[in-house]
């Protein structure tokens, strides 16, 4: 168990702190989510409008502009991505201090001869698998939609 003692301030001002971070971990993750939904939308919206409206061939200008708009728009929503997912993962790290420091994670204090939450919870740093492949298939759905504007 852990030799460090919290006083009742301590304590509150982590009782206090703990739900606000959490929710900045929810909050983060569905922003990462709902920014890479949208720009998959985006593109295939663009993809269909290529389809439904083709481009005359005669205005190679206006497919360079598109594209360009295309990389563009597609690339800060990557950007942006990954400053929410840095940041999710800095609240989940709080979120992790605070729980120690409550002692979650040390058996016998809420539980008899257990942990309150499991250990492996305690070193946890996150994946970038969610971001590699929201990102991915964004990149991929822009690339998708620039070969159709230059194929139609």
């Amino acid at each position: 168990m852990s030799d460090i003692k919290l006083d009742p301030t301590q304590v509150e001002v982590l009782k206090s702190l703990y739900p606000i971070f959490k929710r900045e971990v929810y909050e983060r993750r569905e922003q990462l989510t709902r920014i890479g939904r949208f720009g998959i939308g985006f593109n295939l919206g663009i993809m269909m409008l290529c389809f439904l409206f083709p481009v005359e061939t005669g205005i190679p200008a206006l497919k360079l502009y598109v594209s360009i708009a295309i990389l563009i728009l597609s690339s800060l929503m990557v950007y942006q991505m990954k400053q929410h997912r840095h940041r999710h993962l800095l609240a989940k790290q709080a979120v992790i201090q605070i729980e120690k420091a409550l002692l979650l994670f040390e058996p016998g204090v809420y539980l008899p001869h257990e942990t309150l939450y499991p250990k492996d919870w305690s070193g946890y740093q996150g994946s970038r698998k969610e971001l590699t492949v929201t990102g991915s298939l964004l990149l991929i759905v822009a690339g998708l939609t620039l070969l159709t504007l230059w194929s139609v």
